[in-house]
């Protein structure tokens, strides 16, 4: 983590793959966005 500059954790019951996590935080970002814009 020396070279990261953010480590996102995200709380799973589960291992999820690099494509299932970005999936994941894309589709978080996204639904955010849209709240912020109705609001």
């Amino acid at each position: 983590t020396g070279w990261c500059k953010h480590t996102i954790y995200i709380p799973t019951a589960y291992c999820m793959n690099l494509s299932a996590t970005v999936n994941v935080v894309l589709y978080d970002r996204m639904n955010k966005r849209r709240i912020n814009e109705y609001s």
